[in-house]
This record gives C-alpha cells, sequence and structure tokens, in this order.
C-alpha cells in the first residue's frame, strides 16, 4: 500500500485487520495515531477506564484538533488538494482532524 494522504483510511483500516488478526481478543484497547504525534499510552488507559465504560459498550474515543468552517483546498498543486469530485462543498461540515483514535476490542471487529 503506497503511504500517502489519500490512503490514510485504508491504511487505518488495515492496522486494525492487522491487530485483530495477530492480537486477536488479546487486547483491550486499540491506539492509532499519527506518527508526528506525542501521546502517553497509559493516560489513554487511565483516562478511558475511569469513564467506567465496559468493553461492550462499543465505546470509540477520537482526539484530534476540532475545526468549524474548514474550506477546502482547490489548488491542484497543494498537499491536501480536495477535487470537487472528492468534496463539492465550499465549506467543509464541522469534523475533528483526527490524530488520535483508540477503541474497545469489541468495536475494532465492527469495523
Amino acid at each position: 500500500m503506497n503511504d500517502t494522504y489519500h490512503t490514510l483510511t485504508n491504511k487505518t483500516v488495515a492496522s486494525i485487520t492487522w491487530a485483530i488478526g495477530y492480537c486477536g481478543s488479546h487486547f483491550t484497547f486499540l491506539l492509532k495515531t499519527d506518527d508526528d504525534s506525542f501521546n502517553v499510552p497509559q493516560r489513554f488507559v487511565e483516562y478511558l477506564s475511569s469513564l467506567g465504560v465496559r468493553d461492550n459498550d462499543n465505546f470509540v474515543f477520537i482526539g484530534g484538533l476540532c475545526q468549524h468552517g474548514g474550506v477546502p483546498y482547490r489548488n491542484h498543486s497543494h498537499k491536501w488538494f480536495v477535487p470537487y469530485s472528492s468534496y463539492p462543498g465550499p465549506v467543509f461540515p464541522h469534523h475533528c482532524k483526527v490524530s488520535t483514535v483508540q477503541q474497545y476490542n469489541t468495536v475494532s471487529r465492527l469495523l
């Protein structure tokens, strides 16, 4: 698989598939993060454990910079160019620029 911005979704799915294939049910949390992010995994475990969420609650934590009113880059030479065929709107809906996704093992299996 090519490692580009356009294949990030495929890379995320591949990492989840790998975790399930090689680890099975031997993990409680799965943390996916970017290579340029700094995380302290134990802090995530402590925080999520403090919420009292059970494994079968299908809980997903998504962290990152939430953006309101972001405009797609339409310049073909821009690193994050978004063609109208991918997103025709003038402004993105509210969303988080995800750098971290943490989920329970059972949620990974649903994907």
